[in-house]
């Protein structure tokens, strides 16, 4: 093979991996439904008007008075100080200052509400049981009632557009709108499975998880594509941070995970053989998952030290060109001391297919050129790591 970069480097393969963890939530309530604004804020719902929430990434999780003792389903924030939550009787609570007060609205239905989701502070809808659904203009002060034009209970609505959205349910029931959820138009799922959740991380690019492990892929314009886990337990909730890359969680404990579009799926270890419920991920790097008993886990990257030596005072900042690419990238880096860096091509699971060993870098400016094309990588979102002692720089790249 020839030289990959345009120095002589000598490669080492870093132990990497993404782990879930145990976080106490501090119930033993089932908790049915997630949501982080980002890498450190988010709450949990569940039953018993059981609210959890944190601020530290979910080292610390406390509870937030949600004023109601009915199982909650699902929650939503629109940013970090409004959301809501929805949940048996028809119960749909707000609130406009990041949980610390939680207002019980008047919904005019006692419906069991199952799923929520808001196109902005103003305007939402909420699905549920026996094709019930209610929407808002005004932030949830006033709800009236939807047409679904179906009877089976809707697990799971989502929005990708002001107009666009999506929602699925018992007996392959799967429905789209494109007028913001005046009208529903029924797509043929050629399945009587429950459909349990869906997940669209794009106009008309999407994933729906249901019963007896399946997972389907959809166009959103009517085609579904089998890409099942190799399980039979219903899968319960499911989430993509791209096209390709998503994990889907279910009965048992299980959680798997794909990094080409359900083509192939890895099991992953959750340290439970409880169910499943609900997963959430704010970015692509971070993601949590609620269920019974109060389990709640935390997916977390960690790395086996390569053995490079430490200098805890340099510091980097790199970036790299053309984004997206592909196949050849420059990169750009800039150290405020001279030093020996490693460098590594991470994928969104933490694993690291390539490092660079002790390449002599000076002060100021420094460059690299990779080929991508020569690493026998997929396509997709990458980061490039470099690190020299304990300064870290991430710069994301996009390999098509």
């Amino acid at each position: 093979m020839k030289k990959i970069f345009t120095t002589i480097i000598s490669f080492i393969t870093l132990s990497a991996a993404a782990q879930w963890v145990n976080q106490n939530s501090g119930v033993t309530q089932e908790l049915k439904g997630v949501f982080f604004v980002d890498q450190t804020t988010g709450w949990a719902v569940g039953n018993q008007g059981t609210l959890r929430y944190t601020n530290n990434g979910g080292t610390n999780w406390t509870s937030q008075v949600s004023n109601t003792t009915w199982n909650l389903w699902d929650i939503f924030f629109v940013n970090s100080q409004v959301g809501f939550a929805c949940g048996a009787n028809g119960t749909i609570i707000k609130t406009i200052n990041g949980g610390t007060n939680w207002t019980t609205l008047t919904t005019g239905t006692t419906t069991e509400m199952l799923s929520i989701f808001f196109l902005d502070a103003m305007n939402g809808i909420c699905v549920g049981r026996g094709g019930n659904m209610i929407g808002t203009i005004n932030g949830g002060t006033s709800w009236n009632p939807l047409t679904s034009g179906v009877t089976e209970d809707l697990y799971h609505i989502q929005f990708v557009s002001a107009s666009e959205g999506y929602m699925c349910g018992v007996n392959g029931v799967f429905l789209k709108s494109v007028n913001a959820g005046i009208t529903w138009t029924p797509q043929t799922t050629s399945t009587t499975d429950t459909l349990q959740a869906l997940h669209f991380s794009a106009s008309g690019n999407g994933y729906v998880a249901g019963q007896g492990g399946h997972v389907r892929f959809t166009d959103g314009a009517g085609t579904f594509t089998s890409v099942n886990t190799p399980n039979n337990k219903s899968m319960n909730d499911v989430h993509f941070v791209s096209n390709t890359r998503g994990w889907v969680v279910g009965d048992s404990g299980k959680i798997y995970t794909t990094s080409n579009g359900g083509t192939n799926w890895t099991l992953q270890t959750s340290l439970t053989t409880q169910r499943l419920n609900a997963v959430h991920f704010p970015n692509d790097t971070t993601g949590w998952c609620v269920g019974k008993n109060g389990i709640i886990r935390k997916l977390q990257f960690t790395n086996v030290n390569p053995g490079w030596s430490e200098n805890n005072s340099l510091k980097i900042s790199a970036r790299v060109f053309p984004n997206p690419t592909t196949g050849t990238i420059h990169l750009s880096y800039t150290m405020n001391a001279a030093g020996t860096v490693m460098v590594a091509v991470v994928d969104l699971l933490g694993k690291e297919t390539l490092i660079v060993k002790d390449q002599k870098s000076v002060s100021g400016q420094n460059h690299l050129y990779l080929d991508l094309n020569e690493l026998n990588l997929k396509k997709g979102a990458y980061f490039v790591k470099i690190r020299s002692g304990s300064s870290v720089s991430y710069a994301k790249v996009l390999y098509q």
